[in-house]
């Protein structure tokens, strides 16, 4: 039989039967039987072909975890997407061998831009280390403060003296006093942290941060106040809480929030061209210096997932991933062109190193990365754009 036929023949079955890939995933995770096995070496050592579509459906299912991605995402049509690209090359090929030269296209730039459309993480990230947390003590002229600290590359679950739970994410530090039962029990939060608070009959819990101070009775909440970010975002999940604004003309206007909503703040110097790139990001009607916005009916999972097994993420752009992922892992991220930062990615995070996160982001996107210690620099990857760009725009 002639081996171009047989060939053809056995790919065109190979498309209509989807039975022979979900053999090859067996093969793959070690689910198939001996015979089954034996079945699948045979038919990898009879072309260099075979043995592609089987390293292809590898990075397929790394990628994949499909049935972790967040709602919204249809894996049937996506993986259908997939196969489809591969399947163009796949025939490129064949005709290439039967026929005359064609241009050759590699399968995993394929994948990365069928992916970059996708715009699907289904990564991983460190769980809780709270054998690296600190808790120091200091004294002032007003008293005795405890200070718990969240180093970088780590996340902090902390019981208050008043049976309040709070959780600090990476490079956050949070502050009370030795009498902190007396009177309003209050804290400082420098950082980002999630706040369960015990409910005490007549006893506020106030958080105060640089620049807005979050008074509640008892509730579930999300504070984000990193010194090194233009805003200062308060989202609400259950309960209810106010936020008093202590600096700038508005001055001690208090706003309130109901669950499901989210409280930006401008910070007084925010640079004009930053506060241009977030209204261009996410539109708002008014970003000035010390206002503060409402968020309405917003998925508070995607604020307060941070702190869990599983950190969910819908449209974020890279620049601010970046900026996440060198708290969560302590590493530094340079950009080589800033335009890079403008690609978007949702998925879900629960338990890879950051190397597999960058692998991730390289087949999700035209980008490459370098590492050098712990520093990470990302670049276009020309070659890939090209073909991201075109396949946008069909």
């Amino acid at each position: 039989m002639d081996r171009n036929y047989r060939i053809k023949h056995m790919e065109a079955d190979h498309i209509k039967e989807n039975a022979f890939d979900e053999l090859l995933v067996s093969y793959v995770i070690g689910s198939c039987t001996e015979e089954e096995r034996q079945k699948v070496d045979s038919w990898l050592a009879e072309t260099d072909g075979n043995r592609r579509y089987f390293e292809q459906l590898k990075d397929i299912h790394s990628l994949g975890k499909i049935l972790k991605t967040p709602s919204g995402f249809d894996p049937e049509k996506s993986l259908q997407r997939i196969k489809t690209e591969y399947y163009k090359t796949k025939y490129g090929e064949l005709n290439e061998r039967i026929n005359q030269p064609v241009r050759r296209i590699n399968y995993r730039t394929l994948v990365a831009v069928a992916a970059s459309v996708l715009f699907l993480i289904s990564l991983g990230a460190n769980f809780f280390m709270l054998s690296k947390s600190e808790n120091t003590a200091y004294a002032d002229v007003k008293g005795l403060y405890n200070v718990i600290s969240s180093p970088l590359g780590s996340r902090t679950r902390v019981i208050l003296p008043d049976s309040t739970l709070v959780w600090l994410n990476a490079g956050s530090n949070l502050t009370y006093p030795m009498d902190f039962m007396k009177g309003e029990r209050k804290v400082a939060l420098s950082g980002e942290a999630y706040f369960e608070v015990k409910k005490h009959s007549g006893k506020k819990f106030i958080v105060n941060t640089s620049d807005i101070s979050v008074r509640v009775l008892g509730t579930k909440f999300n504070i984000k106040a990193y010194p090194d970010e233009e805003t200062i975002k308060t989202t609400l999940v259950e309960g209810s809480v106010s936020i008093l604004n202590l600096k700038g003309s508005k001055k001690n206007k208090e706003t309130y929030l109901t669950p499901n909503q989210t409280a930006i703040y401008y910070k007084p110097g925010t640079k004009e061209e930053e506060k241009a790139e977030k209204r261009a990001n996410e539109p708002m009607p008014d970003a000035s210096p010390n206002s503060v916005q409402i968020e309405n009916q917003i998925n508070t999972i995607l604020y307060t997932s941070w702190k869990d097994e599983d950190w969910v993420i819908e449209g974020l752009y890279l620049g601010d991933l970046a900026r996440e992922l060198e708290r969560r892992y302590n590493v530094i991220i340079r950009f080589e062109d800033e335009s890079i930062k403008k690609y978007r990615f949702n998925g879900i995070i629960a338990n890879e190193n950051i190397e597999q996160i960058l692998e991730i982001i390289k087949v999700s996107a035209p980008v490459r990365y370098t590492i050098s210690n712990n520093q990470i620099r990302l670049n276009y990857n020309k070659t890939s754009k090209s073909i991201y760009d075109e396949f946008l725009n069909r």
